[in-house]
């Protein structure tokens, strides 16, 4: 198993919590930004001088990206519900 699922999977259940503390768009724009971010840390990582290093900050990044994720897939259908409503006539 990646450590991209792993966080995924154990971050997934506190991102409800977690849309209540903070609102809907703002976990949202969050993950996105968690994201980006450690994309940016995954690239930087080959840059390392050392095997070990670029290891562990791999791991590092790809835990973030899975968690920016979990953020993102669990937030998405809540904005769509709250958006969309059912129509009742």
């Amino acid at each position: 198993m990646s450590a991209f699922a792993i966080s995924e999977l154990a971050i997934s259940p506190f991102v409800g919590n977690f849309i209540d503390a903070i609102g809907r768009k703002n976990c949202f724009v969050l993950g996105i930004l968690l994201n980006a971010f450690s994309n940016v840390i995954f690239g930087a990582a080959s840059y390392s001088s050392s095997e070990t290093v670029y290891l562990y900050v791999s791991l590092f990044a790809r835990s973030m990206s899975g968690a920016g994720d979990a953020m993102i897939l669990i937030c998405t259908p809540v904005m769509i519900v709250a958006t969309y409503p059912d129509k009742k006539e």
